[in-house]
């Protein structure tokens, strides 16, 4: 069993500010809202890695999938949440590399 507790701290910590964003325009892109999304693989990775689940680890790829997706949007609006969504992102998706 692996330790991911880094990687469950930065997808705590990345569900708490893809939540509170509430940018319209990097929300709902291509028909999907990239933050809310985020916020749900992050936590579901946060849960199975927190219980070392044997598919901990294809979750921690698809929550950095969705960190990448999330920091290309919200890259291009200069609003506080979209930086701080972006930061954690940046943080989540480091952290979960395997």
């Amino acid at each position: 069993m692996k330790n991911h507790q880094n990687c469950i701290d930065a997808c705590l910590a990345c569900v708490a500010d893809c939540e509170n964003c509430n940018c319209p325009e990097c929300c709902d892109t291509d028909g999907c809202n990239c933050c809310k999304d985020c916020a749900d693989i992050a936590a579901l990775c946060a849960k199975l890695c927190s219980r070392n689940s044997i598919y901990a680890e294809t979750v921690m790829a698809l929550c950095v999938q969705a960190c990448e997706r999330c920091i290309e949007n919200c890259s291009k609006h200069d609003k506080d949440c979209c930086r701080k969504c972006v930061e954690s992102c940046k943080k989540c998706a480091e952290a979960c590399k395997i």
